[in-house]
């Protein structure tokens, strides 16, 4: 759920191009894979540091 808002404000916080190689469309739809991947592998990075929310300043 946080992973898909997180997708979702990347998504909108970006103001891509159209061009040949892809339209501002599309290039939104990755940026929120892109958010949300990125999201995805910092918090497994941070969990396996062994850290937990409860840890978090």
């Amino acid at each position: 759920a946080i992973a898909k808002q997180f997708a979702a404000l990347a998504s909108g916080a970006c103001n891509p191009i159209d061009d040949v190689r892809g339209t501002a469309k599309y290039r939104r739809h990755a940026v929120g894979i892109m958010a949300r991947r990125t999201l995805g592998w910092t918090w497994e990075q941070y969990r396996g540091a062994g850290r937990t929310l409860e840890g978090a300043a």
